[in-house]
């Protein structure tokens, strides 16, 4: 997908009671849309589930979308860290779109259980925007808007740095946090039903140029562009006039060889 939903691949419950579970090891689950979690069950969208027989460890959730979640009565998070004390440990949360959601974007509900969450992008939550709970969380580079309270640490713990929230909340979690953001100045289209976190330029640009660079565990963003577009990195999931980079092929050469072809070329710009 490009950041938008309906670009891509959708995963929809269908406005049932229906979630992604992860109950092992070393999962990746990247570029889906996940929508329509809504029957009256205390149900997840995404959940990341521990138990004491094994363990659920190293996984890695990025450039996804997770939108329209909601029942009344239910507490349900765009992503759930869940099981039991100590059993979830090393999940990265990156590059990913949550909103219209139902209490929290994101979740951590269990002692000893961990995860990193990196340039993600939450809005409009009903309670929560990042919420540990009694998980410890490190957080850099994300944006919570119009999510109740946008970061609650709840008994948990919650660390990182360059963070925005549109209430006061980042400011008592990180360093080098932004609060008081607008969703409506920040995001390209920050209401229903075509929802879009891009962010909208000069409008947003609290959010440009202001991230602290993680390229030491990744360079892209929910788009699949290269970051940093600007002076720096930005803040959220999107990076802002980020653009894949053009390059002029100037010669290519195949010469065969002994069970082998080599490649050769030449770039110009």
């Amino acid at each position: 997908h490009n950041g938008v939903p309906g670009a891509g691949v959708v995963v929809t419950a269908n406005g049932q009671p229906y979630e992604f579970s992860i109950r092992t090891s070393y999962v990746t689950v990247e570029w889906l849309e996940f929508t329509g979690c809504t029957g009256a069950t205390f149900l997840s969208p995404v959940e990341v589930w521990g138990d004491p027989a094994d363990a659920t460890s190293n996984v890695l959730l990025q450039y996804l979308l997770i939108h329209n979640f909601y029942y009344t009565g239910v507490d349900n998070s765009g992503i759930d860290i869940a099981g039991n004390a100590g059993t979830t440990t090393n999940m990265i949360v990156r590059n990913t779109m949550i909103w219209d959601g139902d209490q929290r974007g994101i979740e951590g509900d269990d002692p000893g259980t961990s995860a990193l969450i990196e340039n993600v992008t939450i809005d409009g939550m009903y309670q929560n925007g990042i919420w540990p709970d009694s998980s410890d969380f490190v957080v850099y580079n994300s944006v919570v808007t119009r999510s109740g309270t946008d970061y609650s640490a709840g008994s948990g713990t919650m660390i990182g740095s360059n963070n925005t929230s549109s209430d006061a909340t980042a400011a008592s979690y990180f360093s080098s946090a932004q609060t008081g953001a607008s969703a409506a100045t920040l995001y390209v289209q920050p209401t229903g039903p075509s929802w879009n976190l891009h962010l909208a330029g000069t409008a947003g640009a609290a959010a440009i140029d202001t991230g602290v660079d993680r390229s030491s565990a990744f360079s892209f963003d929910i788009d699949g562009q290269l970051r940093p577009a600007g002076a720096g990195w930005d803040r959220g999931a999107d990076e802002f006039n980020a653009a894949t980079t053009a390059v002029e092929l100037s010669s290519f050469e195949a010469v065969a060889g002994d069970s082998s072809v080599t490649l050769s070329w030449r770039t110009g710009s």
